[in-house]
Formats: structure tokens, C-alpha cells, sequence
């Protein structure tokens, strides 16, 4: 009988034999093999993001040769047309760095190519400029910078997530950032390739909140996207980039992360469940609400005005620098960004 009860418990030596592990090692084995599992593994394809820059190299380029259009190469430089390159019958040129410190056209090549302005927006029903903006680039600086960040955290997000969600997070950025910029400054004109990029940066930490104990090196990926909104912050001094982009960019992207983006090991106890659905469900409805609130501010109705609401927020969108300079010691001025008033 005892040997009977021990043959009942402890492996046959036939099964030893056969590589059969104790029951302690096989659970080890298991708690490995559901820790692997739970790690993320990337296997989607990046379509938006490749897609994305060359759309917004494809407008870099034709803004120089749009700001080029009859302009006497002939003649001298002017601010708008200063730095110049003419192929035969090509002719494409940059203004000067007072007007614009990216390195790129001036405000009414932008203009013409879809820069987000509130005045045209809201006057001239020119809504279409909420989808161009996000992919139009002030100029070259913005452009290296935006893009490097876009290549490199733009692909790896759709790799975890998809592009499709990719895709929403950077539109939905970029137009609420183009909302805000017309609410607050309808007179200034603003290349909105930046707040869209802020959207990915706010999502990319909605994502590292969501799957801390999955991603690696998550501390490392706090410390990046630090410094990468460092670099928009510098990139938002410049004329044609403001500051409500960025921000209202940022915020829009982590919003839209919570309600876009799923964990990557989705739990399955009910008050976690519920809880996930909960904070859906409201990130769903604050991003909504604030956007149909900002198209409201934009076209007045029932009167409201957002710049009767905050006289002084237009100044945040654009300010001299140096700080307090004078305008003849100022590297740039926000003139150059400043829609006419024909217009």
C-alpha cells in the first residue's frame, strides 16, 4: 500500500526518463511563459505614419516654390523671397529668418497652402484647414525636427496599437490644437504640424500610464518624451507655431489615448473591467464636448466670443524674442505670422 500511495505521487522512473519535470519546475515554467506572454510583441505594420511624412514632405517642398510664384528673380531679395535657388524654369525661395526663423515661405504662401487660421476658418467657412494644418510644416526646422519624431515614435506606436489609432490620435490632436488657435488668435496664422505631433507625444504617455508594467524601460521612454516636448517648446517661440497647439495637442493626445488605446494585457476581473470602460467613456465624452465646444466659440453661436472671454490670450499664441525686445533688436517679430487685414 505505501508503495502503491508513493507511485501515486512521485513521477515513474519511465517518466523521469522521458524529461518530465516535477511539478514544482513545470509551474515555474508556466509563471515564464504567461510573463512572455504578457510582454508586447509589435507585430502590426506602420502605414500612417510613412504615409504622414511624405505628405508633409511633399507641402514643405511646394511651399517654397509656391512662395516663389511671381516673384522677379531678377530683382533683390526681398523678406519674403530672400534666400533663392532657380533650376531653369524652377524657381523656389525661403524668406528671411526675421520673418521666418524655421526656414521656410512666408505667411501668404502658407496661407494659400492651408495654414489654420480663425479669421478664414470662421469668416470664409474654409473648415477644410483643420485637416490640412496638421500636416503643413512652417518651414524646413519644423519639419526636420516634427518628422524625426514622427518616423521614429509615430511607427512605434502603430506597431503596439495599429494605425488606425495612430491615425485618429494625430488628426484629432491636430484639429483640436487648430481650434484652439482660432479661438484665441483668429488673426494669427499657425502651421499645426506641431500640435499633432504634441498629440502623439501626450498619447505615447497615456500609453506607458496604461502598460507601465509591460513596456520597457518605461522610466527611459518619461525621460524621451520629455525631451522631445522640450524640443516643441523651443520649436513654439517661433512665429507660425503657437503655443495653444501644443498644448491643447498634448492634452487632446492623452485624452484620446485612454479612449483610443487598450492595454496591452487587458484584464479580466469585473472592477477592472468596469473601471477601463468608465474612464473610456468619459475621455470619450470630454474630448467631444471640447471639440464641438471649440467649433461653437469659433463660429459665434449664441454670441459667444472666445477672445471677449480671454482678451489677452492672443499674446500667448506669439510673442517677440527675445522677451521684451524692441522690435529693431528682436531676432524675429510676430508680424510675419499675422494674417492682413484684407484678408
Amino acid at each position: 500500500m505505501a508503495a502503491t500511495a508513493c507511485e501515486g505521487v512521485l513521477p515513474s522512473a519511465p517518466e523521469q526518463a522521458a524529461g518530465q519535470e516535477p511539478p514544482q519546475e513545470a509551474g515555474r515554467d508556466a509563471e515564464l511563459a504567461r510573463g512572455a506572454a504578457r510582454a508586447p510583441t509589435g507585430g502590426r505594420f506602420a502605414i500612417f505614419s510613412p504615409l504622414a511624412v511624405l505628405a508633409c514632405t511633399m507641402l514643405l517642398v511646394l511651399e517654397f516654390f509656391v512662395n516663389a510664384r511671381g516673384v522677379d528673380f531678377d530683382g533683390p531679395p526681398t523678406p519674403e523671397c530672400h534666400f533663392r535657388m532657380k533650376l531653369k524654369r524652377l524657381q523656389a525661395c525661403a524668406a528671411a529668418m526675421d520673418v521666418n526663423p524655421l526656414f521656410g515661405p512666408g505667411a501668404p504662401a502658407l496661407a494659400r497652402l492651408g495654414a489654420l487660421s480663425g479669421a478664414k476658418i470662421a469668416d470664409h467657412w474654409q473648415v477644410w484647414r483643420l485637416l490640412s494644418g496638421p500636416f503643413l510644416p512652417g518651414g524646413l526646422v519644423q519639419w526636420a525636427g516634427n518628422v524625426f519624431l514622427l518616423v521614429n515614435l509615430g511607427r512605434s506606436m502603430e506597431h503596439l496599437h495599429g494605425w488606425w489609432r495612430v491615425g485618429a490620435i494625430y488628426l484629432l490632436a491636430g484639429m483640436s490644437g487648430g481650434l484652439a488657435c482660432a479661438m484665441f488668435a483668429p488673426r494669427m496664422l499657425s502651421a499645426g504640424l506641431s500640435g499633432s505631433i504634441c498629440g502623439l507625444l501626450g498619447a505615447a504617455a497615456g500609453d506607458v500610464w496604461l502598460n507601465w508594467e509591460v513596456l520597457p524601460s518605461p522610466c527611459c521612454r518619461l525621460v524621451n518624451l520629455l525631451l522631445a516636448g522640450a524640443v516643441q517648446a523651443v520649436l513654439g517661440l517661433a512665429p507660425l507655431v503657437d503655443y495653444y497647439s501644443l498644448a491643447v495637442g498634448f492634452a487632446t493626445g492623452v485624452m484620446s489615448a485612454i479612449f483610443i488605446m487598450d492595454r496591452l494585457t487587458p484584464r479580466t476581473n469585473c472592477c477592472a473591467v468596469c473601471s477601463r470602460r468608465v474612464s473610456k467613456g468619459v475621455a470619450g465624452v470630454l474630448v467631444l464636448a471640447a471639440f464641438i465646444g471649440g467649433l461653437a466659440l469659433v463660429f459665434n453661436v449664441g454670441g459667444v466670443d472666445a477672445q471677449e472671454l480671454c482678451p489677452q490670450c492672443e499674446v500667448l499664441a506669439c510673442a517677440p524674442f527675445p522677451w521684451g525686445c524692441s522690435d529693431a533688436k528682436c531676432w524675429w517679430t510676430c508680424a510675419a505670422a499675422e494674417l492682413p487685414r484684407s484678408d
